[in-house]
């Protein structure tokens, strides 16, 4: 296989030949509806931040490819995809969330029909 310079499509800058895994990143990054945004948007540090990058990930292209992307990694902070970390699973220190059952698993909560 060829050496491929892969070149950063934000800071044009040759990225370092360790970061070649990172290709399906630059592949589909360029036609990112964030690109060239501002990326405080979407690594916020005060809650409800996110929502703004959430609006302009609703009309992204490669929504599905970035989204993708941040569970492959994994990415463990910011906005990817239109889902902040927490919503992907991750806390606010970047750390795995606990997984929990949904409440009301059971079949007594249903209501219960009579036949007549």
């Amino acid at each position: 296989m060829n050496k491929v310079d892969l070149i950063d499509p934000i800071t044009r800058r040759r990225l370092p030949t360790y970061l070649t895994g990172l290709r399906s990143l630059t592949d589909w990054h360029q036609d990112a509806a964030c690109s060239g945004s501002d990326t405080e948007l979407f690594f916020p540090e005060q809650k409800g931040l996110a929502q703004k990058a959430q609006i302009i990930c609703e009309s992204c292209p490669v929504i599905t490819n970035c989204l993708a992307h941040a569970q492959e990694q994994p990415e463990r902070f910011g906005v990817w995809g239109g889902v902040t970390a927490k919503g992907r699973g991750w806390s606010h220190a970047g750390k795995p969330l606990p997984v929990t059952e949904p409440s009301g698993g059971d079949d007594a909560s249903l209501p219960q029909t009579t036949a007549a």
